[in-house]
């Protein structure tokens, strides 16, 4: 006979490991398109930015922000891929065609975005490659 002030008897609770977020992985080719979208873009933002404002912390603070903004985007994977080429190109286009955005010659202006977009390539590749190197 069951007294009215019984209670049902509580199962100890079972304990599973929580799932573990992951960070996204991403294959060579990614991160080496990765980096240098950040480099052509960096340095597009960065001319951009010293041309329209003259004082420097105001300019490197913009561009520090947005780097964030489009590191963060990319970590998440909210562009990646064709994105990368249709943002580059028309950053490029909006910087080269509208005068107030760069304060130097149009090619400068180019090449210095290929050349920023190269170093961020080689400086990834060569961290990537230590990186292999020192987790044997």
């Amino acid at each position: 006979m069951k007294s009215p002030n019984h209670q049902p008897e509580k199962k100890p609770p079972s304990y599973s490991p929580k799932p573990t977020a992951k960070s996204p992985r991403f294959a060579l080719w990614e991160w080496l398109a990765s980096a240098g979208f950040t480099g052509l873009e960096g340095a597009l933002l960065l001319i951009a930015f010293t041309s329209v404002f003259n004082v420097p912390g105001i300019s490197i603070g913009l561009w520090g922000m947005s780097m964030g903004g489009l590191i963060y985007a990319q970590w998440k994977r909210f562009i990646e891929k064709i994105d990368f080429l249709i943002l580059g190109v028309l950053t490029l286009a909006v910087v080269v065609l509208v005068p107030p955005l760069h304060s130097m010659p149009v090619m400068t202006v180019i090449v210095s975005s290929i050349v920023a977009a190269s170093g961020a390539i080689a400086f990834t590749a060569l961290f990537r490659l230590i990186l292999k190197i020192l987790s044997r």
